[in-house]
């Protein structure tokens, strides 16, 4: 496993990451805008800074763990779509 470990949130408004540097012992903050269309985009963006200022590699990142603020807060507040479940016996 690398020594770089990485930890995002997506929420509404930003997106947060944290970057750990197992060598180091460094931790990087980086706050960026989320991208409602594609969280992806802000998630990458926050990624590539981070290693940026940890002065790290992809290659070095040996876990990444993701949350999402957004769908917490909509199951949360019983904004989600309605879906119904249906199964037969057994």
């Amino acid at each position: 496993m690398g020594p770089v470990r990485i930890g995002i949130d997506v929420g509404g408004t930003f997106t947060d990451v944290v970057l750990f540097d197992g060598r180091s012992g460094r931790t990087v903050f980086v706050k960026v805008p989320s991208t409602p269309a594609d969280p992806a985009e802000g998630i990458l963006w926050g990624v590539l800074r981070a290693l940026a200022e940890a002065g790290a590699r992809p290659d070095e990142v040996g876990y990444f763990a993701h949350g999402s603020t957004v769908a917490t807060n909509a199951l949360l507040e019983g904004r989600g779509a309605r879906v119904g479940l249906v199964t037969t016996a057994g």
